[in-house]
């Protein structure tokens, strides 16, 4: 027991010879503490010196302040720089860029052309090119006598042209209403008193029929109604050529070759006194395969053709 007792008193001695020297550490580190936070007072007393504590949380607020002013400003520059598209300021600084390198390659380029012309005019200059030069000047002037000749001779055939025009229009509305009224002379024989024709004064041709205050395009007749149009435009050409009848040889020939072919045998019949009057002014030929097609003709005078054709 003494001897446990002996080792009870040897730790516990070694514990307080470890506290002792905790202390001492202890007591020092806590004289540097105080030597650090004197100087931290001695400082702070400085410094209250130079501004006190209100105005340093002035100055702190201010500073706060001026830092959000700052932050809403730049937002509104970030803001402010995308609403202005910086990625397509970018791609035209970019298309800008290649055009001033383009341009000083071309302005190169053409340096480099101007160069190489200069020398051949220089190279040039030392041959007699006078020769050459005189015959162009004599080419130059002799095509551009001709073609002062040609500018005259165009405007004289422009103002003949026009001119021609200008008669051929008076003549053609001279007789465009005898046309048209000689026409509806010979219709109303075959449609009816009230019929009416009319007549495209660019080219005489018939435009349209009016039967009972119905008009009708010409393209929208039967097959029947436009032969028989046709002849009898033939009719009127060939009776304006010879109004008088004065010489049935005097007027123009018509010849019509198998005509009326859809035409019924009531308008044949209707037609024949057209045929009639058309024979007293000048001379009418009409071939047929059907020899009573033209049967009803008052004048006509009838050759068979009999054997092979």
């Amino acid at each position: 027991m003494l001897r446990d007792a002996r080792r009870s008193v040897e730790t516990a001695q070694a514990a307080v010879g470890e506290a002792r020297t905790a202390e001492a550490t202890t007591k020092e580190a806590l004289r540097g503490k105080a030597a650090t936070l004197q100087a931290a007072k001695d400082r702070l007393t400085d410094a209250r010196a130079l501004a006190s504590d209100a105005d340093l949380a002035d100055r702190l607020s201010t500073a706060r302040t001026t830092v959000r002013e700052a932050i809403a400003a730049q937002v509104r520059a970030e803001e402010e720089l995308e609403a202005k598209d910086p990625g397509s300021a970018r791609l035209r600084l970019t298309n800008a860029e290649a055009l001033v390198q383009r341009l000083e390659d071309e302005g190169r380029t053409a340096e480099e052309e101007r160069t190489r012309l200069r020398t051949l005019l220089e190279k040039g200059g030392a041959d007699d090119l006078q020769p050459q030069r005189d015959e162009a000047a004599n080419l130059e002037a002799e095509l551009r006598r001709r073609h002062e000749e040609l500018e005259q001779r165009s405007a004289a055939a422009v103002l003949l042209y026009d001119a021609f025009r200008r008669h051929r229009d008076t003549a053609k509305l001279a007789y465009v209403a005898p046309y048209r009224e000689q026409i509806e002379v010979l219709a109303r024989l075959v449609f009816g008193q009230d019929v009416r024709i009319d007549v495209d004064p660019a080219d005489l041709s018939i435009v349209s029929r009016t039967l009972g205050g119905r008009t009708i395009p010409f393209e929208s007749l039967s097959t029947g109604t436009k032969e028989q149009l046709a002849v009898l435009a033939r009719l009127a050409c060939a009776i304006l050529v010879n109004p008088n009848g004065d010489d049935a040889d005097a007027g123009v020939p018509v010849i019509l070759d198998d005509a009326l072919g859809n035409t019924d045998p009531a308008r044949l019949r209707a037609l024949a006194p057209a045929f009639s009057d058309a024979a007293t002014r000048t001379q009418v030929i009409a071939l047929a395969s059907n020899p009573d097609r033209y049967g009803s003709v008052g004048n006509a005078t009838v050759l068979r053709i009999v054997g092979d054709l």
